[in-house]
């Protein structure tokens, strides 16, 4: 069951990926003409520049533990807003949905690798997102080895609650629209 999971998520996971055309398929290499590759280069360059500025002005009051709480509000936040837009896409209107439900797979180990597949995403956030402010952080405050040792845990555990929370959100208004006759207007 489990290596059935974790097939079915790599599976979801990449068909998610080839769909943003970060790589080129033919030379496997990233995909220089893809809108979201200068995309992701350009917010990669501007929070590592306001994280910068935002610690150095912290650094200025003495109040650079705040960095902390304003980074991990700002991330649960988009964690919560890209979650809601991911499970329904992935759980519900997933194109690769119809090439998994002819075959012999439970429906537990294709919903566990969907849930997987959005964990996987918001680990891609994560990285986008904070990655470098704590990385920053721990150089700004020449922090121990122990801040990143808890850093990995924080972004490691962060974003399960969310999933869970949305995702089960999502499975009563899925159930609560298979009541309702007009399904369009809803």
């Amino acid at each position: 069951m489990i290596k059935n999971i974790i097939l079915l998520t790599k599976i979801s996971t990449r068909n998610f990926l080839q769909n943003l055309n970060l790589l080129d398929r033919k030379t496997k290499r990233i995909n220089k003409k893809s809108m979201y590759v200068w995309l992701l280069i350009v917010v990669i360059l501007a929070i590592t520049f306001v994280s910068n500025e935002i610690l150095n002005m912290l650094e200025d009051y003495g109040q650079m533990s705040i960095f902390l709480n304003i980074l991990f509000t700002i991330a649960i936040i988009i964690m919560f807003m890209q979650t809601i837009i991911a499970s329904m896409n992935i759980l519900y209107f997933s194109k690769d949905l119809e090439y998994f439900l002819p075959m012999p797979i439970k429906a537990e180990e294709l919903l566990l690798s969907k849930v997987n597949t959005i964990i996987n995403i918001l680990y891609g956030t994560e990285l986008l997102f904070m990655l470098i402010p704590l990385l920053l952080y721990g150089i700004s405050t020449t922090a121990s080895l122990s801040y990143y040792i808890y850093v990995l845990l924080a972004l490691i555990l962060l974003p399960i609650f969310p999933v869970l929370l949305i995702t089960i959100i999502t499975f009563l208004i899925m159930k609560f629209i298979k009541k309702i006759k007009n399904k369009n207007k809803f």
